[in-house]
């Protein structure tokens, strides 16, 4: 049995505490504060994203219905007069900045305990593990950005950093992100996870390094459709880990939504947006592909793909997500040139709302490699975690 527990203990904004768990850079508490609203509003339990919170992020960080410039409350910085924005691109565009500056941090500490029959082995090297600081926040009317650097025993790293440019064509049917991003092609996200990493964005093949997650560099075309109950997601990505990849990846994620809120934030029937975080009664169905090809040392290539399928429900305060993968390796083994290899990953997840600030989860994983109908490897497990307040305990057997 090994049980680890987290304390996601400390956001600091602007000289302000904020007591909140954030693992990904649109879930720090600027935008609670540039609309002076709780951060339940967007989250059901942070780091996990409600209706509402959805619609937020698929509109570039912009209030649905049209609202954004009425909801503001902590007025930006302009950078000029407005008028000029009629006359661009004739004239400078002006935008805006935020008024303060739009930075967090984020500590987490880490202890593991690991027991056996006769003995328990407590693990404190975790504690005091890695800090993070966040930026987020908008430019202009359709300009955002997002950015996010680790700070660790081994060294600075960027997680995250990307502009994006909202409203590219109206109604949000076409947005775009530029730099280093998690490519979008499933509902869930190890970024917005309770417990461990997913196995089905974190998990490697072979000597092949590359995962979907952590960020890759390049662009992902977003927009909603279809009265606004179709979504997708499309990209081009460097690829993740081996060494620098001269081929470009290609993605796409396509999503409908049955019931609820629709994705682009505004109530059946309304001109007004709908704040439905767990009484989003609905039903998401998306697939998705990828295509890549890693190179594992000069001159050896391992050309894969994936294809597959994931859901999201939600009922009362029940909330369900599913995905199945397919992936298929024409050659991820360095001293093995030829052999293939086929993956399936089964993901399984319920959250159940037993009080606003306490949400046990439990979550089952099955990851699968096999060659010629050889199974290499079949790993399974259950993952149960508690989100309660700011600190969050998860256990694993």
């Amino acid at each position: 049995m090994r049980r680890v527990i987290r304390c996601w203990e400390i956001v600091l904004l602007g000289g302000m505490f904020v007591f909140a768990t954030v693992r990904e850079a649109d879930a720090i508490p600027v935008f609670a504060r540039k609309y002076k609203t709780s951060c339940a509003t967007c989250h059901t339990a942070f780091p996990k994203l409600n209706a509402f919170g959805q619609a937020f992020r698929r509109l570039g960080y912009h209030f649905p219905g049209g609202q954004d410039a009425m909801m503001v409350k902590e007025k930006p910085v302009s950078m000029g007069a407005d008028a000029y924005k009629q006359l661009w691109p004739k004239a400078i565009w002006p935008g805006d900045i935020p008024s303060t500056a739009p930075i967090a941090l984020l500590l987490e500490s880490e202890v593991t305990v690991n027991s056996t029959a006769d003995q328990t082995n407590v693990d404190f090297s975790g504690m005091m593990g890695e800090m993070e600081v966040l930026a987020g926040g908008t430019l202009g009317d359709n300009i955002n950005f997002l950015s996010s650097v680790e700070i660790g025993h081994d060294g600075v790293d960027i997680e995250m950093g990307y502009l994006g440019f909202f409203n590219l064509l109206p109604e949000a049917v076409l947005n775009m992100k530029v730099g280093q991003l998690p490519p979008e092609v499933m509902f869930i996200t190890t970024h917005r996870r309770f417990g461990p990493d997913y196995w089905i964005t974190t998990r490697t093949v072979g000597d092949n390094e590359w995962s979907l997650e952590d960020s890759q560099k390049g662009f992902e075309a977003s927009g909603i459709l279809g009265k606004s109950r179709f979504a997708y997601n499309v990209g081009l990505v460097e690829g993740s880990g081996n060494i620098q990849n001269p081929f470009k990846e290609p993605y796409l994620h396509i999503a409908y939504k049955f019931g609820g809120l629709p994705y682009n934030g505004v109530a059946k029937n309304s001109g007004i947006s709908g704040q439905q975080g767990w009484g989003d009664n609905s039903l998401q169905i998306g697939g998705f592909t990828y295509l890549g090809k890693s190179e594992l040392r000069p001159g050896f290539q391992d050309r894969f793909q994936i294809l597959g399928t994931d859901a999201a429900f939600t009922w009362q305060n029940l909330k369900v997500n599913a995905a199945f993968s397919f992936r298929k390796d024409n050659q991820p083994f360095l001293y093995q040139p030829g052999a293939d290899a086929r993956i399936n990953n089964l993901f399984l997840e319920g959250d159940y709302l037993i009080y606003p600030w306490l949400i046990p989860s439990l979550r089952y994983e099955n990851f699968m490699v096999s060659h010629n109908g050889t199974q290499l490897v079949n790993d399974g497990r259950w993952v149960g975690s508690v989100q309660a307040w700011s600190g969050q305990t998860s256990g694993r057997s």
